[in-house]
């Protein structure tokens, strides 16, 4: 079993350049923390078509499920939404359209959706 086998083509293809770059000892930037309210309370959604076992997964991370719950639930603007996370416009504009890609192939291609993964931490509220 690979270390890549529940990735998307594009994120074992960027895990695959990351693992050669680190064999070959050059230093690859680390992900920036993406700040998140809450952690999803189901980690996967199916088809009720047909069981678990029958259907291909498709993994969307914490941050991409952050940022379609901002931009599509919330309504917020890329703008506002990456300051939400504490990431740049730009980076947030990526991992919403891979969110968005990735749900698309799921609904499509009736495919599972489980959500793990990410560089992320829940923000705590203080109390005042």
């Amino acid at each position: 079993m690979s270390q890549f086998e529940n990735l998307t083509n594009a994120d074992a293809v960027i895990n695959c350049y990351e693992h050669l770059l680190i064999t070959l000892g050059v230093r690859v930037r680390p992900k920036k923390t993406r700040w998140v309210k809450c952690l999803p309370v189901e980690r996967c959604f199916k088809p009720r078509c047909k069981p678990l076992s029958k259907l291909e997964v498709v993994s969307l991370s914490i941050d991409e499920f952050e940022a379609i719950r901002l931009s599509c639930l919330e309504g917020h603007t890329q703008e506002k939404a990456a300051k939400r996370m504490k990431i740049s416009r730009p980076t947030f504009s990526r991992i919403e359209a891979s969110a968005h890609k990735k749900i698309a192939d799921a609904l499509v291609n009736i495919k599972a959706i489980r959500i793990e993964g990410g560089t992320c931490k829940v923000i705590r509220r203080r109390k005042v």
